[in-house]
């Protein structure tokens, strides 16, 4: 009887304890206490969800999950927490996201891998071709880059529409002047 009072009873019947002083806590006082696994009971879910519909391929969901807690425990572990800890953690996730689509996008442009028997000519002409896209990449107005971008990092259109507020077939043709005006570069560059 005194045991289902203090809520070691429960416990061992598997049941909850009738006062987990967790339970009831702010998150900001629970950041404050570095009690991250309190925390992360009650924000995996919902940090897991905001990835995938941040564009995070299934194949990578659970290690940037994994990268977003260790960054939350190490900056609890080196100074104080102060602030609002729900828009901290997700604003970790957003930026871990945006981190994981720009390598992403940098792999699909980065370092060209030298074929076996490839000239030292043949290599520079293509890293000349690779430093020229980008280029001209960065020189897409407006939407036009945002939306390449995008389907360079791995969104599709309905996530590209989402993050920016355009309708899908807008973001189409954007994509598609985009590839007129990068296919007008590369031919100006190669024409020089």
């Amino acid at each position: 009887m005194i045991l289902d009072i203090l809520g070691w009873g429960r416990q061992a019947y598997g049941m909850t304890p009738l006062s987990d002083p967790s339970q009831n806590a702010s998150d900001e006082s629970l950041a404050a206490r570095r009690d991250v696994t309190a925390l992360y009971g009650r924000y995996a879910r919902r940090v897991l969800a905001f990835l995938a519909g941040q564009g995070v391929p299934q194949a990578e969901l659970e290690d940037i999950h994994h990268d977003v807690w260790i960054r939350v425990w190490k900056q609890s572990e080196s100074k104080p927490f102060e602030g609002h800890f729900r828009g901290w953690l997700f604003q970790i996730a957003r930026n871990l996201a945006i981190d994981h689509r720009r390598k992403k996008r940098a792999g699909m442009l980065g370092e060209i891998e030298p074929e076996s028997g490839q000239s030292p000519v043949r290599l520079a002409l293509e890293s000349e071709r690779r430093v020229r896209l980008e280029k001209c990449l960065d020189h897409l107005p407006g939407d036009q880059g945002t939306v390449v971008r995008g389907k360079l990092g791995g969104e599709d259109y309905e996530q590209i529409c989402l993050r920016i507020g355009i309708k899908t077939p807008q973001a189409h043709k954007l994509f598609f002047q985009a590839k007129d005006r990068l296919e007008n570069c590369m031919k100006e560059w190669a024409d020089e």
